[in-house]
C-alpha cells in the first residue's frame, strides 16, 4: 500500500486495517487484477473502500498517490521508482496481507524479446527475496 511520503497515517507504528475504511483510494478499473486482489484481502478484513477515484494506469496511480490525492494498493515492483526517489512511502497495515500468482507462457522455438528478458530477470529477483523469509511465492512457467 502507498501514500504520500507526508501522509499523516505514515507516523502510526503498524496500522490498523479499519483506519482505511476512512481514507482516499486510488483504485484501477473494475476486473483488474490487482483491484480484485486487494478488494478480496480488504474484505477478508472487513473493510469496504467507499471513497475512491478510478484512474486508467499504474503510472497514473503512482503520480496521484505522490500529489496528494490518496492511498493506492500497487505492487512493490510497480512501485519501486517513485519510492527511490522518495515521492511516495509504504504504509504497514497490520494483517493485511496481499499476494498474486503470476503465471508466465513461452513459445517453443522463439526467441525471447529483451522484454522477455527483462520480466524474466524481475520474476527471479522477486523469487529471491520471497525465499529469504519475506514470504512464499509460487511462479509458474508454462512453454506452448
Amino acid at each position: 500500500m502507498i501514500s504520500p511520503p507526508d501522509h499523516h497515517l505514515l507516523s502510526k507504528n503498524g496500522i490498523d486495517v479499519a483506519l482505511l475504511a476512512a481514507e482516499s483510494f486510488l483504485v484501477r478499473e473494475p476486473g483488474s487484477g490487482t483491484r480484485v486482489v486487494s478488494a478480496r484481502a480488504l474484505a477478508l478484513r472487513g473493510v469496504r473502500l467507499t471513497n475512491t477515484m478510478r484512474v486508467g494506469g499504474t503510472e497514473a496511480i503512482k503520480q496521484g498517490v505522490a500529489a496528494g490525492l490518496g492511498l493506492a494498493i500497487v505492487s512493490r515492483a510497480a512501485a519501486a521508482d517513485q519510492l527511490a526517489l522518495g515521492r511516495i512511502a509504504i504504509l504497514q497495515v497490520n494483517g493485511l496481507v496481499m499476494e498474486r500468482t503470476l503465471a508466465q507462457i513461452k513459445l517453443r522455438g522463439r526467441s525471447p524479446t529483451a522484454a522477455t528478458h527483462e520480466l524474466d530477470l524481475l520474476l527471479a529477483e522477486d523469487a529471491v527475496e520471497h525465499r529469504s523469509g519475506d514470504g512464499p511465492r509460487r511462479r509458474r512457467c508454462h512453454t506452448a
